[in-house]
């Protein structure tokens, strides 16, 4: 493009983004006087201008969160140029309709792993050393001694050697965890460098006393985690995921849970959100956060400057 797109207007639907001052302000004042909208979709009115085509002539840049993205949404926007994701999951994103409008799309693997990566570590500990379920036990008055195990010399199974759970990976080593990973892709660099052995997925589900899962959801990892593959585990196995929902089957986790297959789940993540599921949120053995793995202030701050820089690069070049 050989000139900035004077009259080009963006759209903002990500509604964290939307929600910090910080960068709001930043954004406007480096895209100025290009005019930002913001919209949140689960409100009508916004919803309404979402899909008024008197409005939509103008956009040409549409920074999304986790809201679809997919082939009828696109073709609203005829004069879309790029779509710039906040956060790190593209699974919202139909990858094939953008390139076939010409959409280009924008997103920053691993923006926010470390965060996430420390996030998971401290769902590992507080659910190993019985920390959310003393804390419960305490605020009843119940002076519970027990605990729990720590993670030296535990067996660790890491599904998805990629930018989080590589981070996971290093992170338990220091704290003398056995460790093993099962990934599409071999990672020779990391297995020496961390001491982890590569196992395939069926072996690495019957070896390891935790399963901590750092996945994209696609049609081969949905509910990759079910029934079959909790018969398999060893009995009282810790499963923990910080990825996407749906990778685990939450209806086998709770049979899992109620037969002592599983010993505890640490999940910041869930097949719909927000949880609704009663029976799993009051469960003495969930250790659950509301998908803030990758909510720190500092990872919000990185994720808004990924966006933004996604769009600058179709106003301001």
């Amino acid at each position: 493009m050989a000139a900035p797109l004077a009259n080009a207007e963006l759209l903002v639907t990500a509604t964290s983004f939307m929600r910090n001052v910080h960068l709001r302000e930043d954004l406007e004042k480096r895209l100025s006087p290009r005019r930002v909208h913001y919209l949140d979709l689960r409100d009508a009115v916004h919803l309404q201008k979402f899909n008024d085509p008197n409005f939509s002539q103008a956009i040409h840049g549409w920074l999304v969160g986790g809201e679809p993205v997919t082939d009828a949404e696109l073709a609203k926007f005829p004069n879309l140029l790029c779509v710039s994701k906040y956060g790190v999951g593209v699974d919202n994103i139909d990858f094939d309709a953008c390139a076939a409008r010409g959409v280009r799309v924008h997103f920053e693997s691993g923006v926010n792993s470390l965060h996430v990566a420390e996030h998971t570590l401290g769902l590992i500990i507080g659910l190993c050393r019985n920390i959310n379920l003393n804390s419960r036990m305490l605020s009843t008055g119940v002076w519970n001694k027990d605990g729990g195990r720590g993670l030296q010399g535990m067996k660790v199974g890491i599904i998805g050697l990629g930018h989080v759970g590589s981070k996971v990976a290093g992170l338990l080593k220091m704290l003398g965890a056995d460790l093993a990973y099962c990934d599409i892709l071999e990672k020779s660099e990391s297995e020496s460098s961390l001491g982890i052995q590569r196992l395939g997925y069926q072996d690495i589900i019957s070896w390891a006393e935790l399963l901590s899962f750092h996945l994209p959801l696609t049609d081969q990892t949905r509910k990759m985690f079910a029934e079959e593959e909790i018969s398999k585990v060893k009995p009282g196995v810790f499963v923990v995921n910080t990825s996407r929902g749906a990778i685990l089957d939450q209806r086998a986790l709770k049979m899992g849970l109620n037969s002592g297959q599983i010993a505890g789940l640490a999940l910041d993540v869930f097949e719909k959100e927000p949880l609704h599921d009663k029976e799993l949120a009051e469960s003495e053995r969930l250790v659950g956060t509301p998908h803030t793995a990758g909510n720190s202030e500092q990872a919000v701050e990185a994720m808004g400057q990924a966006a933004i820089r996604g769009v600058l690069g179709i106003f301001t070049k």
